[in-house]
């Protein structure tokens, strides 16, 4: 393998997360308003489009993935009503690479061409009114509109919550901080209900130090702490997606309205997140860190209660919303449209590798290659760990000594990546 310090990658990474926060800065105001078609140029209107991104949520902490002591009946009613996905995957086991790739459509650990446009910015382009509100520290979705909660860096939850609004207005929410982005939110789409809209919701929660009101402590009276705080903390999410599903079909909006929710990372572990029956939590390169609770509804396009086995990640995220907005992928984009996959008008798996490389997938540095049922992990130059999935979804038989045909194949995989990564980096920089 060739001699790549894993200070140059997260150099790679973190510039691709700072240009979606430089994007957002700098992106024209955006009014929204521009004539609107829809996919391949008909009148009908394009579908409103929901990204809820849950902070360090555990895979097995919703009742459609498993969970039993905290209820999520309104998330489990997005799974319900679309498709959960059982291999979805996050671009990093931690939040900075987990939202570079989500944000920008490309996979962090290799050089992305060096103009990105972040997924407000191209629904701000097909003429949707765009808002993100939450957690943005990590990385911004270039939206026209933002809330960003300023003191939740250290997971503070209750009110006063300083927050800064369009404009570096100054502001502060007098609310329980999921209640207030709750109410936000259905003010947004009550605001933009008669035209094509796109809210991003990174959330504060389930990020530690966790902090709930009595009133959803008191619906887990049965639960210890810290379990307790932690299903408050999760119950106030699930209140909130009940709430904007609601404004949705109060306005007769919500069968075009394409909802994608998922978990940035594993959770944390213990009680504060559970990720059952995964091995790893958040920062470790096992399923527990980088699988996450995936679920898509879309009730005039994708079918109800469908389950999806193919192996998909949030680098897909950005083309299949632009893709719903507009009729055509970007040009330029690591991911791809999963609405076709998912409708049967295209086979086989969205992605058949997948590659964790360069981002700190681990805090020792580890780096990841899924393709098919085979994961490899490595630390620094050599491979280590060789699982196979479909049989052992717990990583518990390290397969290496056994299988070390594999292990060299997932590793040709990994250099053909990287490969690609600096065969474009290179076109790009050759681009006057």
């Amino acid at each position: 393998m060739r001699n790549r310090t894993f200070d140059r990658e997260r150099r790679i990474l973190l510039a691709a997360a700072c240009a979606a926060v430089a994007a957002a800065g700098l992106s024209r105001p955006g009014r929204g308003d521009e004539p609107v078609s829809g996919p391949g140029g008909a009148a009908a209107r394009p579908p409103n489009i929901l990204l809820i991104f849950v902070d360090d949520l555990g895979y097995a902490d919703v009742g459609a993935f498993g969970c039993r002591d905290i209820p999520t009946p309104n998330i489990d009613g997005l799974a319900r009503e679309g498709v959960r996905f059982t291999n979805a995957y996050c671009t990093g086991a931690w939040c900075v690479p987990s939202r570079a790739g989500l944000l920008t459509g490309f996979f962090a650990g290799r050089p992305a061409p060096r103009r990105i446009e972040p997924i407000g910015r191209h629904l701000t382009a097909a003429g949707y009114a765009t808002m993100e509100m939450g957690k943005l520290w990590h990385g911004r979705a270039a939206c026209s509109e933002y809330l960003e909660v300023l003191n939740n860096t250290n997971g503070r939850y209750m009110p006063p919550n300083p927050v800064r609004r369009t404009g570096a207005k100054e502001d502060v929410l007098q609310e329980y901080v999921t209640d207030a982005i709750a109410r936000e939110s259905v003010e947004f789409i009550d605001r933009n209900k008669d035209r094509p809209f796109f809210l991003y919701l990174p959330t504060t929660a389930v990020h530690t130090p966790l902090q709930a009101p009595r009133k959803y402590l008191d619906r887990f009276a049965d639960l210890k702490p810290p379990r307790q705080i932690y299903a408050a903390c999760l119950s106030a999410v699930d209140d909130a997606v009940g709430a904007i599903v609601a404004k949705l079909r109060a306005e007769k909006i919500d069968h075009n309205t394409l909802i994608l929710f998922a978990s940035d990372n594993g959770g944390i572990g213990g009680p504060n997140g559970s990720n059952l029956p995964l091995r790893g939590f958040k920062f470790t390169p096992y399923e527990g860190g980088i699988r996450t609770p995936f679920i898509a509804r879309w009730p005039a396009r994708l079918p109800a209660g469908a389950v999806y086995d193919g192996t998909v990640s949030m680098v897909d995220i950005l083309p299949t919303a632009v893709a719903a907005a507009t009729g055509k992928q970007p040009e330029a984009a690591d991911g791809v449209d999963l609405v076709p996959f998912l409708t049967g008008k295209r086979q086989g798996s969205p992605h058949e590798t997948l590659v964790w490389w360069g981002v700190k997938t681990g805090k020792d540095g580890s780096w990841v290659v899924r393709h098919g049922r085979w994961k490899l992990i490595g630390k620094g130059e050599e491979p280590t760990e060789l699982y196979d999935l479909a049989e052992d979804l717990a990583e518990t038989n390290n397969r290496i000594a056994q299988h070390p045909e594999i292990a060299q194949d997932l590793v040709a995989r990994l250099m053909a990546w990287r490969q690609a990564g600096d065969e474009r980096a290179a076109k790009d920089a050759g681009k006057k």
